[in-house]
C-alpha cells in the first residue's frame, strides 16, 4: 500500500472538485442549468471511458442485462418528464 500516493490522489481530487464547482458557478450565471449539468456529465464520462479502455474492460463496463431498464430510467430522469 502506498500511503503517500493515496494522500496525493485525495488532495488532487479535492482540488479538482473545487475547480469544477468554481467553473460551474461562474458559467451558471449565463448558461442554463440543464446545459451546465449536461456538459459537466459529458466531460466526466471521458476519463471514465479512457480508464476502462486502457484496462481493456470497456466492453464489460457497458454491458447490461436490462437495456430497457436503462432507457426507462433515462426517460424518467429527463427534464421533459419533470
Amino acid at each position: 500500500m502506498n500511503v503517500l500516493k493515496g494522500i496525493l490522489l485525495k488532495l488532487v481530487s479535492a482540488l479538482m472538485f473545487a475547480v469544477m464547482q468554481a467553473l460551474v458557478r461562474s458559467v451558471g450565471e449565463n448558461i442554463p442549468v440543464g446545459e451546465v449539468v449536461f456538459f459537466r456529465s459529458l466531460f466526466a464520462v471521458i476519463p471514465v471511458v479512457v480508464i476502462y479502455a486502457l484496462r481493456r474492460e470497456l466492453a464489460a463496463a457497458i454491458h447490461t442485462k436490462r437495456p430497457l431498464g436503462h432507457v426507462g430510467r433515462g426517460f424518467v430522469g429527463s427534464p421533459a418528464c419533470s
